[in-house]
């Protein structure tokens, strides 16, 4: 059975609604400002367009609808902690909830003692990844997954034997507090955003962490895709423009080519994470990640790893085809790109999403290879 990824009428309006406001309040001025500094209007502003609200007993929506906006604002490289405020929503009690939604209360999240978003954030949340991948329940031939058997990223895929013994990473969070007396020691970014270093003392255990991840992830995969894709379209102007030996440098096969590719590329990275949200709209409001929830992790977590490869791919190529000019502060896309190489990176980083995707596969991560090369050698050498 295929399944259409296209934007639906309500989430094209999204699309172009939240377009249209990026145009009018969301300039290249404004992505380029200081790092120190906040956009709370903006944000506000942001908030009550109900977009932090999405997906949330009191807003509109679900998955999909947020793929759509971060669509919109990642082509916008739109300031701020979305993918977090985004996770927040999904886990914290109604109180803190309705503030993030209303865009009152800012979410720092990550591992602790550095931070994104501190020196500004009211709400702070701490990650604890899990440090190796779970097995499953029992390692035998019989869970090693072959792909050429049966395509396990379908999201619509609604019988799915070899996910028997699956058992998913776990990631954990708390709601913390800033430790009595703690401040916040600024530190600058390259992507532009105001970190900072503090000592946070953990409140309480945040239940539905799971299935926020996920969502969290999907999200993130969605900005990224569109950010990379601005960039590159940015690129092709640019190369469309630029003459050399007399011709247009977009007629050379060595830039047209990477261009081409990073197009391609990151236009799978953006159907798999609608993909993604696909996949998360199935599954129950309650619902934790089980079996169909594999897919689900799987999905989102490859959806990260593609869009987060081939936005970072797009830094390299268009950056060579703007050569000096495009790392320059006030130059046509440095803002944009280096917001791509930050959040590539967000906490609590890519190790998780790699680990589900191989667990999904029922593949050892390369830790345990390792491992396994070194057992074998040693059995050799016996």
């Amino acid at each position: 059975m295929s399944v259409d990824l296209a934007w639906d009428d309500g989430q094209q309006a999204i699309v172009d609604a939240l377009g249209q406001f990026c145009r009018d309040r969301c300039s290249d001025e404004v992505t380029r400002a200081p790092s120190h500094a906040f956009p709370v209007d903006l944000w506000r502003d942001l908030a009550e367009l109900g977009v932090l609200a999405t997906g949330t007993p009191e807003g509109d929506g679900g998955p999909a609808e947020i793929a759509a906006a971060m669509a919109a604002l990642g082509r916008a490289v739109f300031p701020g902690p979305l993918v977090a405020s985004f996770f927040a929503t999904q886990v914290l009690p109604e109180k803190e909830r309705c503030a993030v939604a209303a865009g009152q209360a800012i979410v720092s999240a990550g591992v602790p003692p550095l931070m994104p978003w501190a020196p500004h954030a009211t709400l702070f949340i701490e990650f604890e990844a899990p440090e190796a991948p779970r097995q499953p329940a029992e390692a035998d031939e019989s869970h090693a997954r072959d792909p050429q058997a049966v395509n396990p990223l379908d999201p619509l895929d609604p019988t799915d034997a070899l996910h028997d013994g699956f058992e998913p990473p776990a990631m954990r969070a708390w709601l913390a507090r800033r430790a009595d007396g703690g401040a916040v020691a600024l530190e600058s970014t390259l992507g532009g955003e105001p970190w900072g270093r503090l000592e946070l003392v953990r409140e309480r255990e945040l239940e539905g962490v799971a299935r926020a991840h996920h969502l969290s992830e999907m999200a993130l995969a969605a900005y990224l895709a569109a950010a990379g894709q601005r960039l590159v379209e940015d690129a092709a102007a640019h190369a469309k423009a630029r003459t050399q030996f007399g011709r247009a440098i977009g007629e050379f096969q060595a830039v047209a080519h990477p261009l081409a590719d990073c197009h391609m590329r990151l236009s799978a990275s953006s159907t798999l994470a609608r993909a993604a949200a696909c996949q998360l709209e199935q599954l129950e409001p309650s619902e934790e990640p089980d079996a169909a929830g594999s897919r689900a992790a799987a999905l989102c977590a490859a959806a990260r790893l593609s869009a987060s490869a081939a936005a970072l791919s797009a830094v390299q190529v268009c950056h060579q085809v703007f050569g000096a000019i495009g790392i320059t502060l006030e130059g046509p896309v440095f803002h944009v790109s280096r917001r791509i190489l930050q959040l590539a990176c967000l906490p609590p980083g890519s190790a998780p999403a790699r680990r589900a995707v191989l667990d999904y596969f029922g593949l050892p991560d390369g830790q345990e290879l390792l491992r396994q090369a070194e057992g074998q050698e040693a059995k050799a050498s016996a």
